[in-house]
C-alpha cells in the first residue's frame, strides 16, 4: 500500500481512516499512542515469534476479538502453549 515510509502518527491516522481494526504485535502501542482519539480498535497479538504457526494457534481468539473490539479500544490475544 506504500505506507512503509510513514511514521507512527500519520500511519495510525491513515489506518484509522480506512480500517476498523488494527492487529499488531507491538505491545507498547497503547501506552505510546492515544488510540481512543484515533477511533480504531487495536488487537495486540502476543506470540513468542512473528511466525504463522503461532497465529494459527490463536486463530479462534483473534476472530472473536475482531468481532468484539470497538472503536478506540485495545484488547490482547495471548498465545498460551
Amino acid at each position: 500500500m506504500g505506507w512503509d515510509q510513514l511514521l507512527d502518527i500519520p500511519l495510525l491516522q491513515l489506518a484509522a481512516s480506512q480500517f476498523d481494526v488494527l492487529l499488531t504485535i507491538y505491545r507498547g502501542i497503547e501506552f505510546q499512542q492515544n488510540l481512543a482519539k484515533l477511533g480504531i480498535g487495536v488487537i495486540v497479538v502476543e506470540v513468542p515469534k512473528n511466525q504463522m504457526r503461532y497465529y494459527l494457534a490463536v486463530q479462534k481468539e483473534l476472530s472473536a476479538a475482531v468481532d468484539e473490539i470497538g472503536q478506540g479500544r485495545v484488547t490482547h490475544v495471548r498465545f498460551e502453549p
